[in-house]
């Protein structure tokens, strides 16, 4: 579709909606500390020995970063994240 006369440009906002959600995780203090938990995990897995623990280990890590991202996403929750 060609632009009307005397338009040279047009501006396009930016889609903030994946900005927003995306700061709705990096500013959650749950979601930081499981980041951070699967360090020591990774240094575990790589120096330990491997056996069922380190098994339990990961899926306990898998099963808590599910739920934390279940939570953020969670609609009914309180709308203070969206205030953010």
């Amino acid at each position: 579709m060609p632009l009307p006369r005397g338009i040279t440009q047009v501006r396009v906002k930016p889609k903030t909606g994946r900005f927003k959600t995306l700061k709705k995780f990096l500013m959650n203090g749950t979601f930081i500390s499981v980041l951070f938990s699967v360090f020591g995990l990774i240094k575990t897995t790589m120096t330990g020995k491997r056996d069922w623990k380190l098994v339990l280990l990961w899926a306990s890590w898998v099963l808590s970063l599910i739920a934390v991202i279940a939570t953020i996403n969670d609609p009914d929750a309180n709308d203070e994240l969206d205030e953010y």
